[in-house]
């Protein structure tokens, strides 16, 4: 099944209204939090996942695979899930067992603690574009969180490092945005700043999700040949 821009759409549009939780860093400690499903439940695997990173204040990053996602799609599974109203609900456990539950509906995905973020891959189908600018190294980055500026992945595809492999890629940047992330506020103060020198796109968006208000990151491909790449937090 494809994702279309309408589907992607609608998901991004929850992930983005999904309220920010506190400053948290995950460790084997925080695995054992208690996580109540109802409180978590969505229409899909990321919007799960933003829920319990919003939620809980739990920092997550998600990579979508390549050609297809879990985006408006049903999953299948031999283990029964409780659903309601069409949305998935997790049981009642702690961190590690909601996760592998979570990601046992579709064995393709795996997790692990990457500097004290939970980051989620695909096992099968990975994307190796988005791998790659995961892994670019980023020269310079100022980045400064202040209500009503534009995204940070907005930012970071326009870095010259990024926008060099979307260039040679034929990939176009699309991203979404609040209402009032198109209002500039540069007389107000940044609730969180920090310069990143010579640092790789993931540890810029691992180190966001886990001091600032945004908890969650997803990076994912789609469109006609997989030619525009989004960059979300939330």
């Amino acid at each position: 099944m494809k994702t279309t821009p309408r589907i992607l759409c609608f998901v991004i549009a929850m992930l983005l209204a999904v309220s920010s939780g506190v400053a948290q860093e995950t460790n084997d400690n925080s695995l054992t939090l208690f996580i109540e499903g109802v409180k978590v439940k969505g229409k899909d695997i990321p919007t799960v996942l933003a829920n319990i990173a919003n939620s809980y204040g739990i920092p997550i990053g998600l990579e979508l695979p390549f050609h297809r996602s879990l985006v408006g799609k049903k999953v299948k599974s031999n283990k029964p899930e409780r659903r309601e109203g069409g949305l998935i609900i997790p049981k009642d456990g702690t961190l590690r067992e909601v996760l592998n539950e979570l990601l046992s509906l579709d064995s393709k995905y795996s997790w692990k603690i990457e500097a004290g973020v939970i980051n989620v891959a695909p096992l099968l189908d990975r994307d190796l574009f988005i791998t790659d600018i995961l892994d670019t190294r980023v020269e310079l980055f100022e980045f400064e969180e202040r209500p009503g500026v534009m995204s940070v992945g907005d930012s970071l595809v326009k870095t010259r490092e990024v926008k060099s492999k979307l260039e040679n890629h034929n990939i176009q940047p699309l991203q979404f945005y609040y209402a009032n992330d198109l209002i500039t506020s540069s007389n107000s103060n940044p609730h969180l700043s920090h310069r990143f020198v010579r640092t790789s796109v993931r540890d810029v968006l691992n180190w966001i999700v886990k001091k600032g208000t945004h908890k969650f990151w997803m990076v994912a491909r789609w469109g006609n040949k997989n030619s525009f790449v989004t960059i979300i937090t939330s």
